[in-house]
């Protein structure tokens, strides 16, 4: 190893691996997370006037078994936790309906008062959607809620009264819940960090609605409103509930944002459904949005990269476009059938369409999802199902395939039927039910599931809609997905051997080599890939793991001499939340040596964005060399050789305390795309220190960040 390095100072290094640092974020990002528990939100009682539906979708691939814990509105467990939710085994594809009435009599419990929550454990993946039946008898999808932010608390100008749920999903009491409410303009509604909610007890729920917000926040306010929660909190969802006409809800907690950056149904001036979409800048600073059109086709529809507005949208502020605004800002006609608007911005924004129906009821539409949709509607139902098949890509998708399969389970038609022979870069193609039925030769009763591929179907989207009395759409498209609690188990089983996803950690320690020892801080992730650095000499090992806790394998590289890289290994043990211990060698280099390692509890500490809002500063023997601005999880600043840094920065997970970095360094003779880790320290003060490594591929930097 080499020694002598100053903190924070600058390597060139020849690295021939960028290949690596692409296939790491692709682990980080893609990995999926093991099955087994999911959660139904809102489960009315039988004797409401709002009627629950769950749909627990067996999606794996072999017959599992499922098993519920019921919670009423307080958080108190209703009966007997993991009751069997049905006799035998459900297949693949299959389904169990549930009714307020029989969970009533599996719990063996009277009716609950207010909303209950279902939590629902299984061996394998599943899908939960909830369907809703006000007294109108429109029915409206209830189970899909999100973190953090609602971007639909309607204002004093609406008939609609907005609810927001609070539902805490964990075992511990959430202390004074605090938001900001913020107008289309983006200023504060009243005071900033308001707190919502004193205390929030495990599984409880609590509804807050706009009078009840316009109390807390001390002011009423016009059109939409985004609520944000003041600091992140893992265990806390929302769901987003706007009441129309005293009867119906319609569910606003689902929407895409600047990674999908797309406007999916964009209705024409001439329809009798009229698109709203409203572009949200969730930044800390002004932006500006441009868009290109496509209609239905594909075919670009006037100039690409438009500008959507006039001047700038502030922090937390929004623009909404219509129809008609797109066609004048884009000097384009009335397209046929709806389009697709791509939108771009310099930052992290969110986008919302409100699609009002001939009926005047305004429904959430610019939500969708990849691989399955999970309610056609069968021959027996008067709604029609609609899916609208999308590819947002820029290469043609050829031979779009589906399975479709009813309530038990059974395959209707042929397996891999072509729903759509191809579909051009940014084109769209609607499929009703009766298309489909067509398509795969008979009918069929009850909701069905259709399964979707391609040959590559990575750019394929799908939106699952319900058009009811011909007139208004209700979006399917969301819907919760059952993940993996290792709290509870559906059957009990013996413990299992530690696996993989027990390895996540902050480490300090010392690794040696042949040329001495040197102190090195260590991140983990539950993947298995590691990434070990001294702060002192600027040597980085990162790798993979694979293998059991008590004996892991690694291989990666290593930087030892400041000129090459070199392939190495390392045997190592983890003794979970406890050490790391092994050796690492490298027969290229003749080199090795010894990895001892403990843990940093500072990781349970969780991960949120909001705690590095601010200014940080790394010195190298006193004098700043690289100043950042963190804000909302994006970063921006200069370093001493003058290059312009602009990224972002996000947990890996938002239970722990590490952070993964994507800074493009430009102007400046080390430019390029920088990726890595980072973790929260404390220095003078409680989490004012980010320690970090990135790299390049040719470069990388590792040093202390030091809250200004």
């Amino acid at each position: 190893m080499i020694a002598g390095k100053e903190k924070g100072t600058l390597r060139n290094i020849p690295l021939a691996v960028t290949r690596y640092w692409i296939f790491f974020l692709v682990v980080l990002f893609t990995t999926p997370l093991a099955m087994g528990e999911g959660r139904a939100y809102l489960m009315t009682n039988s004797v409401s006037n709002n009627m629950t539906l769950l749909h627990i979708i067996n999606s794996a691939s072999d017959a599992q078994s499922f098993t519920g814990t019921l919670y009423n509105g307080d958080g108190e467990q209703l009966g007997s936790a993991n009751t069997a939710l049905h006799a035998g085994s459900v297949a693949s594809q299959a389904r169990v309906i549930l009714s307020a009435k029989a969970l009533e009599e599996l719990f063996s419990a009277s009716s609950w008062s207010g909303p209950a929550m279902l939590v629902v454990n299984g061996s394998a993946e599943f899908d939960l959607m909830s369907k809703l039946t006000s007294p109108s008898g429109l029915v409206s999808n209830t189970n899909c809620v999100r973190q953090d932010i609602v971007h639909n608390v309607e204002g004093f100008d609406s008939d609609n009264m907005t609810f927001v749920r609070f539902i805490n999903t964990g075992q511990s009491t959430l202390d004074e819940i605090k938001g900001t409410l913020t107008d289309t303009a983006g200023d504060v509604i009243g005071q900033a960090e308001v707190t919502l909610l004193e205390s929030l007890n495990p599984n409880q729920a609590i509804w807050l609605n706009r009078d009840n917000l316009s109390g807390l926040f001390g002011e009423e306010w016009q059109g939409a409103a985004s609520l944000t929660i003041s600091e992140s909190i893992a265990d806390l969802k929302l769901l987003n509930l706007n009441f129309v006409n005293g009867e119906t809800f319609f569910n606003f907690s689902c929407f895409e944002n600047s990674d999908s950056k797309h406007v999916y149904l964009m209705t024409n001036s001439a329809s009798e459904n009229i698109s709203n979409t409203h572009i949200i800048n969730t930044s800390s600073a002004s932006d500006a949005f441009t868009g290109t059109l496509y209609n239905g086709d594909g075919d670009q529809l006037g100039d690409a990269d438009v500008p959507l507005h006039n001047g700038s949208i502030a922090a937390n502020g929004r623009t909404i476009l219509t129809a008609d605004d797109l066609e004048q800002s884009m000097n384009i006609d009335a397209w046929s059938g709806p389009a697709l608007l791509e939108v771009q911005g310099a930052s992290s924004f969110e986008l919302m369409s409100k699609l009002t129906s001939p009926s005047g009821l305004i429904s959430n539409t610019n939500c969708v999802r990849q691989g399955n949709v999970q309610n056609i509607e069968g021959a027996d139902s008067d709604n029609l199902t609609y899916v609208r098949f999308i590819n947002q890509g820029t290469t043609t998708i050829s031979d779009i395939t589906g399975s479709l399969f009813d309530i038990n389970g059974a395959m209707i038609g042929e397996a891999d039927t072509v729903l759509v022979q191809s579909l051009a870069p940014k084109a769209a193609a609607f499929l009703n039910r009766d298309q489909i039925s067509t398509l795969f030769g008979t009918s069929w009763s009850g909701e069905a599931s259709l399964v979707v591929g391609a040959s590559d179907d990575t750019d394929l989207r799908l939106l699952n809609l319900n058009l009811v009395n011909g007139e208004t759409f209700f979006n399917f498209s969301c819907y919760e997905r059952g993940t993996v609690d290792e709290g509870t188990s559906p059957e009990p089983e013996p413990e299992p051997e530690p696996e993989v996803e027990l390895l996540g950690g902050v480490w300090t320690g010392t690794i040696t080599s042949n040329q001495g020892t040197d102190e090195f801080v260590g991140v983990t992730t539950d993947d298995g890939s590691y990434r070990f650095f001294s702060l002192e000499t600027l040597v980085q090992f990162h790798g993979e793991f694979s293998g059991s806790a008590d004996q892991l394998s690694g291989t990666g590289l290593a930087v030892p001499d400041g000129e090459t890289e070199i392939s190495t290994s390392l045997s190592v043990q983890i003794v979970e939340r406890e050490t790391i211990t092994g050796t690492w060698s490298s027969t290229s280099s003749n080199d090795g040596g010894v990895i001892n390692l403990q843990y940093w509890n500072i990781y349970e500490r969780s991960g949120s964005v909001s705690k590095l809002d601010g200014n940080w500063t790394a010195r190298d023997s006193g004098v700043p060399f690289l100043q950042l601005n963190l804000s909302s999880g994006v970063m921006s600043g200069t370093d001493f050789i003058n290059c312009s840094h602009n990224g972002s920065i996000a947990p890996v997970d938002s239970t722990y305390n590490t952070y993964i970095i994507s800074d493009t360094l430009s102007q400046c003779a080390i430019s390029g795309l920088y990726v890595g880790f980072a973790t929260l320290t404390d220095g003078s003060s409680m989490e004012d220190s980010l320690l970090f490594a990135v790299d390049n591929g040719t470069y990388y930097i590792a040093g202390t960040l030091e809250k200004d």
